[in-house]
């Protein structure tokens, strides 16, 4: 390394006045201060290594500090990029309501446009209310667990409410905790009475998701069940109590039985009432649940001709006993495609069809008219996803005849009534009064009437989500949708400003170093080096070339106003922003964002102009990107600049020791020296005798 004019002239300086320092001590003969002469001359030995390697330490962290400086303006370029690599960010949207009975918003994928909205219906939840409790601890059902049958779209789950847990409070929990759509709150009515707490549950919004809660105390007798299968010939799926389960061919009884056993056993745990299961060979024994009671014969079924035989028997039969409770009943109606319009009755409510109406549109009219006939009865009526209808009687109803079905207009769309499930409802707990019932939201959409089982209503506008408050009451809100092209111009606009200043920032960190403050760490701290001008390369690049997604009018961003000076600054022309957003919107979004979301950095589709500069700009940050390379490399340098001072500072110590015992030697000739000439010089001298 060249030694710079400064450190020669301070080694020069240092050498000169370390002589003199010698030639001085060294002519007054005895009394020579040494260990300051030895000091000097290590002194003026070092000063000018030092000084260049001191030197080369500062230019080195001075570049670490010029690369930081770098890596702080490509994050502040990649995040103007980021705020323009979606097609959300880029295609902002503005929606308003001229009514508070309407909120809404729109997502990217929306499109511009005025609509009319009438809310004619909120949706609600189902909320009934049980009988009242003492306390929030009194004991249920004698403290003894007891499982709370949910029934919902035609299908019931059990809630277990253990002996720990069995009082209002745990029962709440227990319903909580389940989460099967139904959620429980214990209130304390203060009305006066020996038993003001009160648990309300609600369920989710929308007619489909009404329900009904029973409990049952597990007074009934434990039965047993004992089925026989066979060995499968073929491969192929089976039924057994409404669970298909595959079997393979050649399988043994003593396989199939097993895989049965695990089926049901599944299904029982998705149940909750703790049914056993024992196998021997081809026979499963199914232990029942004493909450129970009285349960259907489990059904077999070789729906794919497997060739497994199965057969099912009771045998320990639940003892009836007296019932303790009222029955409740749930029956499902079929309906047929109406043939013809007209009037059918259904229970003595006359429902209107017309011809074409599919069983489910039919079953859909039934609901609400029976749902309107029997207001407060406690009775709940659903539209299956098969098309039919599950009505479920309440407590008071009893043992409920069957529902009447008549064709008075000649539709053809009556079908069956059948008894689906009657069970026991003991009276641990009692749900059967009703606060609200549920329904659904209904709303006119641009002169279409839309029924919905939420008043968050995500598909009646391509994009927007509209949010039901507040019934209309006849006026509907005015909703409108525009796009929100001033905050895509100030995304652009801040993307230039980025780039600007990031050339700036390099420009400094290139030139020349700041004569006037000597603490600035930066200026000039990467004159010459040529990492500067291969981001700079790079960056422009990004902004000036052509998308990897082009349209055929925008293909890069000098099509929305960008360009750049002869002096290398970028410009932004709002008028051709504003032209270009104006017609070709759509290619805007293509070419910035190749109208792709969630891009990363690995594959070779195209990711738009912003997709791929910021792809580009993490390669360039990333911990073997350039300029951590130059980092790490710098870094290397001072540590090795730093260990060559460690080490000239250990030579410059066995320098002084060395000219320490130098110096004691000559120090003493010279002592000896004088007192000889002292001796010698007495003895010749002649005595003055007087």
């Amino acid at each position: 390394m060249a030694l710079s004019t400064e450190s020669s002239t301070s080694a020069a300086a240092a050498s000169k006045s370390a002589a003199r320092s010698v030639m001085t001590k060294l002519g007054t003969g005895s009394g020579v201060d040494t260990a300051t002469l030895a000091e000097s001359l290590v002194e003026a030995e070092k000063a000018p290594r030092k000084g260049i390697l001191d030197a080369a330490i500062a230019k080195g962290e001075n570049r670490i500090s010029g690369y930081s400086a770098m890596l702080l303006n490509l994050d502040n370029i990649r995040t103007a990029f980021k705020a323009l690599d979606d097609p959300a960010d880029v295609n902002t949207l503005q929606s308003s309501s001229s009514s508070t009975a309407v909120g809404v918003s729109a997502g990217a994928n929306a499109t511009t446009g005025v609509h009319a909205i009438e809310v004619l219906q909120l949706a609600k939840p189902q909320k009934r209310v049980s009988m009242g409790f003492p306390k929030a601890d009194s004991p249920l059902n004698g403290g003894q667990e007891f499982y709370l049958r949910l029934g919902s779209n035609g299908t019931t789950q059990n809630i277990r409410v253990t002996s720990a847990n069995a009082t209002p409070q745990g029962m709440v929990n227990a319903i909580n905790n389940a989460k099967l759509g139904v959620t429980a709150q214990l209130v304390n009515t203060n009305d006066g009475s020996a038993n003001p707490f009160k648990i309300v549950l609600t369920g989710s919004e929308g007619a489909q998701n009404a329900f009904t809660l029973a409990s049952e105390d597990g007074s009934g007798t434990a039965e047993v069940q004992s089925l026989t299968l066979g060995a499968a010939v073929r491969t192929g799926n089976i039924t057994v109590g409404g669970v298909t389960v595959a079997v393979g061919a050649g399988d043994s009884a003593a396989v199939v039985a097993g895989k049965v056993m695990a089926a049901l056993q599944a299904d029982s745990d998705k149940k909750g009432l703790g049914r056993t299961f024992t196998q021997t060979g081809g026979q499963l024994t199914v232990n029942f649940s004493k909450f129970e009671g009285d349960v259907a014969t489990l059904a077999f079924a070789d729906g794919g001709n497997t060739g497994v035989t199965g057969s099912a028997s009771v045998t320990t039969p639940a003892a009836p006993g007296a019932p303790v409770g009222s029955v409740t009943e749930r029956q499902r109606l079929t309906f047929n495609t109406a043939t013809a319009t007209g009037n059918i009755t259904v229970a003595g409510a006359t429902v209107a069809v017309a011809k074409d109406d599919t069983p489910a549109q039919v079953a859909a009219k039934v609901r609400d008219a029976l749902a309107l006939a029997n207001q407060n009865s406690g009775r709940s009526y659903e539209v299956l996803q098969d098309g039919s209808l599950l009505v479920t009687f309440s407590a008071a109803d009893g043992n409920a005849a069957d529902i009447s079905v008549a064709d008075t207009g000649v539709t053809g769309a009556t079908g069956t009534v059948t008894t689906v499930r009657t069970f026991i409802e003991r009276p641990t707990v009692d749900f059967s009064a009703s606060i609200q019932s549920a329904a659904d939201a209904r709303l006119n959409v641009n002169g279409l009437e839309l029924r919905r089982s939420s008043n968050t209503v995500t598909d009646a506008i391509n994009g927007v989500t509209l949010t039901l408050n507040t019934l209309s009451n006849g006026t509907p809100a005015t909703v409108n949708v525009t796009r929100d092209t001033a905050a895509l111009k100030t995304k652009v606009e801040s993307l230039v400003k980025t780039f600007n200043d990031a050339m700036s920032d390099f420009g400094i960190l290139s030139g020349p170093k700041n004569a006037k403050d000597e603490t600035d760490v930066y200026s000039g701290s990467l004159q010459n080096d040529s990492t500067v001008s291969s981001v700079k390369s790079q960056l422009r690049s990004m902004f000036l070339n052509n998308s990897t997604s082009p349209g055929s009018s925008v293909k890069a961003l000098r099509d929305l106003g960008v360009s750049i000076t002869k002096e290398g600054v970028l410009e932004f022309d709002e008028k051709k922003f504003n032209s270009t957003v104006e017609t070709n919107f759509s290619e805007v979004v293509t070419a910035l964002t190749a109208d792709r979301s969630n891009k990363s950095d690995f594959g070779t589709q195209p990711r738009g102009i912003a997709g791929e500069a910021v792809k580009r700009i993490n390669d360039m940050m990333k911990s073997t990107g350039l300029l951590a390379t130059q980092t790490k490399s710098t870094e290397k340098q001072i540590d090795r600049y730093k260990n060559e001072l460690e080490r000239l500072e250990l030579r410059m110590k066995q320098m002084l020791t060395r000219y320490q015992q130098t110096f004691s030697v000559m120090d003493s000739i010279v002592s000896q020296s004088s007192a000889t000439q002292a001796r010698l010089k007495a003895q010749f001298t002649p005595q003055n005798t007087g």
